[in-house]
């Protein structure tokens, strides 16, 4: 009986370090890997504030309207014509269709 209770007890205690030794090993690669992730986010984080202080640079106004008077001389402002109510429109003419399926179609969807 005793011998029974020594070798459980061994087995027991082969197991707890066994188990100890994976936890522990697991738990070191994980806070590598949070390390990693960690090390990541402020390079993206710096990345993003870089990014952001380029476009602030190119967003500026004065910038904007030199590359427009460049590139767009026809959208110069001032040039756009005054909009106007969609009532006020022109109306599309129906173009014929080519085959009698499609005429089909369109006379369906137009209610004639």
């Amino acid at each position: 009986m005793k011998t029974f209770a020594v070798v459980v007890w061994f087995g027991l205690a082969c197991t707890a370090g066994f188990a100890l030794f994976n936890v522990t090993f697991k738990v070191e690669k994980l806070e590598t890997e949070l390390g990693e992730l960690n090390r990541q986010i402020l390079e993206d984080q710096q990345s993003i504030h870089i990014l952001k202080a380029e476009w602030s640079y190119l967003d500026r106004p004065e910038r904007l309207e030199i590359l427009a008077n460049n590139y767009l001389p026809e959208f110069k402002i001032g040039n756009n014509p005054t909009p106007i109510r969609i009532e006020l429109l022109p109306k599309r003419k129906l173009v014929a269709p080519n085959n009698a399926h499609t005429a089909n179609v369109v006379k369906t969807m137009i209610g004639k």
